[in-house]
C-alpha cells in the first residue's frame, strides 16, 4: 500500500494492523437466514443482505447492541465477505470481524475475531510507541482502546505533526476500502499534544519529543 498519499489535508498512509484475537468458527442461527441475490452456495452473500445477517448476528451474540457493522462489496472475494462492526454493550466495546458465506440460502459466519474494552485513557507511555515491524517513535502517548496498533499511528503522526495543523493517518495494513469509518484517523495539533482518534471515538493522544 502507498505510504502517502498527497490531498488537500495530507492523507498519511501508515500500515498498521488491528489486533483482534482469533476464535472458533460460528455459524449464523436461525435468526440470520436471509435471501440473497447469489444462487445457493455458488457465490459469495450480496453485501447489503450480509451486512443485515451480520447485524442480526450481532444482536444474537451479545444481546442489545448500538453501533456500527458492514460488509462492503470491496471486501468480496471468491465466495465470501468480509465484515467488521464495533458496537457498544453497556459500557463495553466490541471490534468483531467475520467472514460471511452462503450455506444454501442462508448467510453464516466464521473466522470470527473479537477484541473487548471499556474505553477510557491509558497513562502516558512508551510502549504504545514500540511496534512488532521495529517501529520506536520518540515520546510517549496514551489510548483509549486497545484495539489498534497505535505504533503505526504514531509513526505517522510524528513524521507530519510540525508541519499541518490537522491530517489523516490510515490505520490498516492491507486493502480497507469499506472499513473507512474504522481505520481513518483524524489527527489535529494541540502545542505539543497531538490527537488521532476515528469515527468512533478510539483515539490516542501523542507528545513528541521537543
Amino acid at each position: 500500500m502507498a505510504r502517502c498519499v498527497a490531498t488537500a489535508i495530507i492523507l498519511v498512509c501508515v500500515a498498521t494492523m488491528v489486533t483482534i484475537f482469533a476464535s472458533g468458527s460460528l455459524a449464523a442461527g436461525s435468526g440470520v437466514a436471509s435471501s440473497t441475490s447469489s444462487p445457493a452456495g455458488t457465490g459469495p452473500p450480496d453485501p447489503a443482505a450480509a451486512t443485515q445477517a451480520f447485524g442480526r448476528w450481532l444482536h444474537a451474540r451479545y444481546g442489545s447492541v448500538r453501533g456500527y457493522w458492514t460488509c462492503p462489496l470491496a471486501q468480496r472475494y471468491d465466495n465470501r465477505i468480509d465484515c467488521l462492526a464495533e458496537v457498544q454493550v453497556a459500557e463495553t466495546r466490541h471490534l468483531t470481524a467475520a467472514t460471511a458465506t452462503l450455506s444454501g440460502a442462508h448467510v453464516v459466519f466464521s473466522r470470527i475475531r473479537d477484541k473487548t474494552w471499556v474505553q477510557r485513557w491509558s497513562p502516558y507511555s512508551r510502549r504504545y510507541l514500540s511496534g512488532p515491524q521495529s517501529f520506536n517513535v520518540p515520546g510517549t502517548a496514551s489510548e483509549n482502546s486497545p484495539a489498534f496498533d497505535w505504533a503505526f499511528i504514531a509513526q505517522g503522526a510524528a513524521g507530519e505533526w510540525r508541519r499541518y495543523s490537522a491530517f489523516h493517518v490510515d490505520g490498516y495494513d492491507g486493502y480497507a476500502k469499506g472499513w473507512s469509518r474504522f481505520f481513518d484517523f483524524a489527527c489535529s495539533v494541540h502545542r505539543r499534544l497531538v490527537v488521532c482518534a476515528n469515527s468512533f471515538g478510539d483515539a490516542m493522544r501523542y507528545r513528541p519529543l521537543p
